[in-house]
């Protein structure tokens, strides 16, 4: 058996004696077909449409002749045989197909069983990779797991991917909450086309056009996407992050001694909904502003820190409150949440552990968004 490959790193023709196989790919770099000469009409030929999964991994494929074909699959990717758990009386489990794209819609060798992830294969009897990855490339001093260089994603394939055989991008997001967040920035930045695609990575089609929004925010969700730097987003739902958060990051360098910063960015979406106070003041502390804000730290390298009571620090006065002025919203008065210790809040909280409040100001009038500190945690600074 012996593979060409195109400058991509795509195979682009295999031959296994005298069968010569093409792949053909469009300009997304997804497989659009292929075709051998050991057939005639060529292989998978007709329209077919494929059903995927929340990994990606093709579920169900539509055949042009109006049948169904069905693929269940083991957590690494072994596909289940039609005679488990009463498959074979159901329609479709078992039925000739074939769809080459099975789990995560990764290319499957039918002559070794092996999954081709560009950069290396990949055996799902055994959820591993068949050879080594550059130690490089994903090896990390606080993740022990990144150390085993034939581990796939960590050993939790149920909610990571591996897009090229050697980064890991986060699945964790619920549809969900991926709608909200894109909801929001479609709001904000007036992009009328806003996705996750299959691998959960960010994309913003430039060329469908924008409606409306701040060209601030524009500008400032195109830097964080366009980034050297990766950014994965994190649900979690802890007292200790307030919001949402963005850590440190890892510095990760590869062989050809390519250097990149991978954040994780904690998202509290329970947080957004246990917030009160006046609308003008949760409208300008939306989940998508407060996310672009946590971009702004690490792509512009911007602190919070000088803040005052009348000063909400450097990176709000530069980045944040020109997107709320574009949008007509109340614009942020401090940074820090002070203690609501006195008046009205205090009242309010005085039977739990009290609140804490971010004060706001449109029009020359201050707008308070609140809330009770044992609901929402972490300090937000």
């Amino acid at each position: 058996m012996r593979y060409s490959y195109d400058g991509d790193g795509r195979r682009v023709k295999k031959q296994v004696g005298n069968v010569t196989t093409v792949f053909v790919y469009n300009v997304l770099g997804q497989l659009l077909a292929e075709y051998d000469n050991s057939t005639s009409p060529p292989a998978g030929s007709g329209t077919s449409c494929l059903t995927s999964d929340h990994l990606g991994s093709t579920r169900a494929v539509m055949k042009a002749d109006g049948t169904v074909a069905r693929h269940d699959y083991l957590p690494f990717g072994e596909e289940l045989p039609s005679t488990v758990g009463g498959r074979s009386t159901v329609a479709g489990y078992g039925a000739a197909d074939s769809t080459r794209q099975k789990f995560t819609q990764k290319e499957r060798d039918n002559e070794s069983g092996l999954d081709y992830f560009g950069a290396r294969y990949y055996s799902s009897a055994q959820g591993r990779f068949t050879s080594a990855d550059d130690f490089l490339s994903d090896t990390r001093t606080n993740d022990p797991d990144s150390w085993n260089l034939y581990v796939y994603v960590r050993n939790n394939p149920l909610r990571y991917v591996d897009p090229s055989g050697e980064e890991v991008y986060s699945g964790n997001l619920s549809d969900e909450e991926k709608k909200k967040i894109i909801a929001d920035w479609k709001d904000k930045t007036g992009y009328q086309n806003i996705t996750f695609d299959k691998n959960n990575k960010l994309v913003v089609d430039t060329s469908a056009g924008f409606k409306g929004g701040s060209a601030a925010a524009r500008g400032q969700l195109l830097d964080a996407v366009n980034s050297t730097d990766h950014f994965n987003l994190k649900s979690v739902d802890t007292t200790k992050v307030a919001f949402a958060e963005v850590d440190a990051g890892t510095t990760v360098i590869n062989a050809t001694g390519q250097r990149r910063t991978d954040y994780t960015v904690q998202i509290d979406f329970g947080d957004f909904n246990r917030v009160r106070g006046d609308a003008e003041a949760k409208a300008a502390f939306s989940i998508g502003l407060v996310l672009i804000h946590e971009f702004d730290h690490k792509v512009y390298g911007v602190s919070d820190q000088p803040n005052s009571d009348s000063d909400p620090g450097p990176l709000e006065n530069k980045y944040l409150n020109p997107i709320r002025r574009e949008l007509g919203l109340a614009e942020r008065v401090r940074y820090e949440a002070k203690a609501a210790s006195t008046g009205i809040l205090q009242s309010i909280y005085r039977s739990s552990s009290g609140g804490n409040y971010i004060p706001f100001k449109i029009s020359g009038k201050e707008k308070i968004l609140h809330w009770a500190r044992d609901n929402v945690g972490g300090k937000l600074k």
